[in-house]
């Protein structure tokens, strides 16, 4: 899913006429480090409890992502960096 992602992302970029070249470049190598760091991920899926309501899942979902940002903070920083970019452009 992630790999999906950010083929997606380049596949816009790649499409985008109104990029300046320096964004174009700054873009392709944030996506190449995203890349990278994805690349060093575990593979691991965790399974969910049948019997969990919506506030066990959003304590779960929170958990999750303060301990992500404790240990993958490049990664963070990387994916924060690419959203902005994205969302000043208006995508």
């Amino acid at each position: 899913m992630i790999e999906e992602t950010i083929n997606k992302i380049e596949e816009r970029l790649r499409s985008a006429e109104n990029l300046s070249p320096e964004k174009r470049a700054e873009l392709e190598s944030l996506l190449a480090e995203l890349r990278a760091e994805v690349a060093t991920l575990p593979r691991e899926k965790r399974v969910m409890p049948e019997n969990a309501d919506e506030d066990d899942l959003l304590d779960r979902l929170n958990q999750s992502v303060t301990g992500f940002e404790t240990t993958h903070p490049q990664l963070v920083g990387i994916v924060n960096r690419i959203s902005t970019i994205l969302a000043n452009m208006g995508i």
